[in-house]
């Protein structure tokens, strides 16, 4: 199976990280799926969240009312990377790769510095 269009792949993963269903994104990812996210360091001590579960305790702890807005999508060859705003309306960048099945096996995440 081959990667979901850029576009509608991520209009679709924002509204599942805006609805608070804590299995929306999830179901999205890889169940090895690896995430690197600097913020989460000094929220959960780590940068590196490996697997499933861990996404869904982090989801939890970081950001329990997301409210992320796309401001657009570059993909290509089972990448995206989407400049976005995070719950506070801080500039970001959030890159995601796909496997062979079309799930977010790594995913990277910068925010502006303010």
């Amino acid at each position: 199976m081959s990667a979901p269009g850029p576009l509608s792949f991520t209009l679709e993963w924002q509204v599942a990280r805006n609805s608070h269903d804590p299995d929306g994104v999830p179901t999205r990812y890889a169940d090895s799926i690896r995430l690197c996210l600097r913020k989460a360091q000094t929220l959960v001590e780590r940068k590196l969240i490996e697997g499933k579960n861990a996404l869904h305790e982090h989801r939890g702890e970081v950001q329990p009312a997301p409210a992320f807005g796309v401001r657009d999508v570059f993909g290509r060859d089972q990448m995206t990377v989407t400049p976005c705003h995070n719950h506070r309306d801080v500039l970001a960048a959030e890159t995601l790769d796909f496997n062979a099945a079309a799930l977010v096996c790594r995913a990277a995440a910068r925010h502006r510095d303010i």
